[in-house]
C-alpha cells in the first residue's frame, strides 16, 4: 500500500512542477476545441482518429519515457514500475488523444 501511496505524491508533485506547462496545454486544447465548434465538427467521426493517435502515443511514450529519466527498461524489477510507467505512458496517450480529436473531427454537413 505504501508504494501505491508514494506514486499517488509523485505524480502530485509532479503535476505541481509542471503547472505551467499544463496550463498551456490546457489552452491549446481549448482553442482547438473553439475550432472544431466554428467548424461545426462530426464529433463521432473524428473518436477513431483521436484513439489511433493516443495509442500511438501511449506506445512511444512507454518505450521513450524511461530514456528521458535516464533509465532503461531492463531497470524495471517491480510491478508498481511497470504500473507508474504504463500509467505515465497511458496519460501522454490521453493527452495525444484529447489534442487529436477535434483536429481528426471531419466538418459536419
Amino acid at each position: 500500500m505504501y508504494e501505491i501511496w508514494l506514486g499517488i505524491n509523485i505524480f502530485y508533485e509532479l503535476a505541481l512542477m509542471y503547472l505551467p506547462l499544463l496550463f498551456v496545454l490546457f489552452v491549446v486544447w481549448a482553442g482547438l476545441m473553439v475550432y472544431a465548434f466554428q467548424k461545426k465538427a462530426h464529433w463521432s467521426k473524428g473518436v477513431k482518429g483521436a484513439i489511433i493517435g493516443g495509442i500511438i502515443a501511449t506506445i512511444i511514450a512507454f518505450l521513450v519515457v524511461p530514456g528521458i529519466t535516464k533509465s532503461s527498461l531492463s531497470e524495471l524489477g517491480y510491478w508498481f514500475d511497470y504500473v507508474a510507467l504504463l500509467g505515465i505512458a497511458a496519460m501522454y496517450g490521453a493527452v495525444a488523444a484529447a489534442l487529436i480529436w477535434p483536429l481528426s473531427s471531419p466538418k459536419a454537413r
